[in-house]
C-alpha cells in the first residue's frame, strides 16, 4: 500500500478550540493576590501566554497555590487597573501556575 491508497476523511474525530491569543514583546509585571483566608499573600509575578481565556503566572510562591483556587491578579503597567478575578486550571510546580479568568 501506498500513501495515495489512503483516503483522508472528510472530517476530524478531533475537536479543535480556537483561542484568540495575544502577542507580546516584554513580560507584564503581575500582583497576584490569593483569596484564601489561610494563605492571604501578594506577589509579584510575570505574565506569560496571555489569552483572552486566562494568563500562565511565573512567580515564586511561598504557599503553592492548588488546582481550583480563586485569586486575583492585577496587571502594574495600566495605572488605576481594577483587580480581575481568576481561578487556578494548572500548577506546574518550578514554573508557575496557569489562571482563568472568571
Amino acid at each position: 500500500m501506498t500513501r495515495r491508497d489512503f483516503v483522508k476523511p472528510a472530517f476530524s474525530l478531533r475537536k479543535k478550540r480556537s483561542v484568540k491569543t495575544h502577542a507580546l514583546s516584554l513580560l507584564g509585571t503581575t500582583r497576584l493576590l490569593s483569596r484564601s483566608v489561610s494563605a492571604n499573600e501578594s506577589i509579584i509575578a510575570y505574565t506569560r501566554d496571555l489569552s483572552d481565556s486566562g494568563l500562565f503566572v511565573i512567580g515564586s510562591f511561598r504557599i503553592a497555590p492548588s488546582v481550583g483556587d480563586v485569586m486575583e491578579v492585577v496587571v502594574l503597567e495600566i495605572d488605576n487597573a481594577l483587580p480581575k478575578p481568576v481561578v487556578v486550571k494548572r500548577v506546574e510546580p518550578e514554573a508557575g501556575i496557569a489562571v482563568e479568568f472568571i
